[in-house]
């Protein structure tokens, strides 16, 4: 198919100039969600570390997991999105995510925390790429630096969110371990069939992700 720049430059021009409508609040509560998720994966690895069943030599590997797994799934899944598209990506990001979440929650195992703590991280390494793409190429330009900031903050949400369980339920790691499940399973349930919807509206719309 040939390249049409005008006709690309008149779609770039109706979508900044465009007034927020459902889409924009779908794609926006989207984001969200996987900004808040992303604070939960982000402030887990440094937390499990207090449990009984982790050996202090493992700390740092657990830890390193994080960002390994974060910079693998911005390079990784930002290719992968390219050759196959957004839509499709994003929905196996966030399974990545809950898949990775959940596996923290029920593992007993230093070397299954460190795996699984990589895979969530990769999932929202490659969340994040498309996430941020679609904040600031699919909004009007007078509401996109303050839907980026708003949506991102929901990742301190997260963050707080489980820096309080862990200080809360310091007595019990079952409770700690079965909050962190309910967050993936509640938190990705949600995301994923916004995703879906947003994923189903823009398909025949003038929004193309």
């Amino acid at each position: 198919m040939e390249y049409d720049l005008e006709n690309n430059r008149k779609i770039a021009q109706s979508i900044a100039t465009s007034p927020w409508n459902g889409r924009h609040w779908l794609i926006f509560f989207t984001v969200s969600v996987s900004f808040l998720m992303w604070g939960v994966a982000l402030s887990i690895a440094p937390l499990i570390t207090t449990w009984y069943f982790v050996p202090a030599y493992a700390y740092y590997p657990i830890i390193g997991a994080a960002p390994a797994g974060l910079l693998t799934g911005n390079f990784v899944m930002g290719i992968i999105s390219d050759k196959t598209g957004r839509k499709r990506s994003y929905l196996v990001t966030m399974f990545m995510t809950v898949a990775g979440l959940a596996g923290i929650g029920f593992s007993y195992n230093y070397i299954a925390l460190i795996a699984f703590v990589f895979i969530a991280e990769f999932g929202l390494g490659g969340d994040e790429t498309v996430s941020l793409s679609l904040m600031s190429e699919y909004f009007p330009s007078r509401y996109r630096g303050a839907a980026i900031v708003e949506s991102s903050n929901m990742a301190n949400i997260g963050i707080t969110l489980m820096a309080g369980i862990f200080l809360l339920l310091s007595g019990s790691i079952f409770v700690q371990k079965t909050a962190l499940v309910c967050i993936a399973m509640i938190g990705g349930s949600v995301s994923l069939l916004a995703r879906y919807r947003m994923r189903a509206l823009t398909a025949n719309r003038n929004i193309y992700i």
